[in-house]
């Protein structure tokens, strides 16, 4: 029962609907079937089954046999949640550009920045916020970086061991061009992934998210503290952390050796 729920969430996190994570697991197992043995088994309404299947056809993870009764069947898994998430990443960073755009003339033309998305240059002062939401944090730390380098993860260690050990979950993507003895340093604090060609730069946290961008040197970002605007970055987060490597199996580990650390100061 564990194994199913954990599965229904991750398929709403890539942004499936409830009903829709229902529907495509019950026909993966049932391999063909009509709309009311779908509707039977994910435990949906009969005449809500129709919409939820189209749905599912919509995004590329359902077919349709022509004839009657309409059968339908899933597409390899493989193939159709990796073609889906393609398109919505795609989507994703087009919304996302257009966003930021409006945003920052929003918050441009606004004499009161409180409470609005929040503009930020200069390297000095993006780490400086990334340190107060990762300190303000309860639930949740999830950074995506291509380097460590770029935003002196080491350097956080302190803070983020701080947030460990007060029960958040900290979990950190990076790309195969971070120093190994890096990910290694950092590896026996948190959960750390690697994925090859990452180049998507951010933190979340629950008390909002920076997207960052510029080299390092020339940083900037934009702080965001609404939710409908951070879900977006989420489900990219949730998606590539699904498809990234552990970073303990990337270094031959043969045992990963993660948990709180009591470090100086700390």
């Amino acid at each position: 029962m564990k194994k199913e729920e954990d599965l229904l969430f991750l398929l709403k996190s890539l942004g499936l609907t409830e009903y829709e994570s229902r529907s495509y697991v019950a026909l993966i197992d049932l391999k063909k079937a009509r709309a009311k043995d779908v509707s039977n088994v994910a435990s949906i309404a009969y005449p809500k089954v129709y919409s939820v299947l189209a749905s599912l056809k919509k995004k590329g993870l359902v077919e349709e046999e022509l004839g009657r009764p309409r059968i339908f069947k899933p597409v390899d898994p493989a193939k159709a949640i990796k073609g889906y998430i393609e398109e919505r990443i795609s989507t994703l960073k087009n919304q996302a550009e257009q966003v930021i755009k409006t945003l920052a003339v929003r918050y441009k033309a606004s004499s009161d920045g409180e409470g609005k998305a929040i503009v930020i240059q200069g390297k000095r002062n993006v780490l400086s916020k990334m340190r107060e939401i990762i300190l303000k944090a309860q639930r949740e730390i999830f950074v995506s970086i291509p380097s460590f380098e770029l935003l002196g993860v080491r350097a956080l260690l302190l803070d983020l061991n701080a947030a460990k050990r007060r029960g958040v979950d900290v979990r950190i993507l990076t790309s195969p061009s971070t120093l190994s003895k890096d990910v290694e340093i950092v590896l026996d604090l948190i959960d750390v992934r690697i994925k090859d060609g990452l180049e998507s730069c951010y933190v979340i946290t629950d008390v909002g998210s920076l997207l960052i961008s510029g080299k390092s040197d020339e940083l900037r970002a934009i702080f965001i503290t609404d939710e409908l605007s951070v879900k977006p970055t989420r489900e990219h987060f949730n998606y590539v952390w699904f498809e990234s490597m552990p970073a303990s199996s990337y270094l031959g580990r043969r045992d990963s050796k993660r948990g709180v650390i009591i470090l100086a100061g700390g």
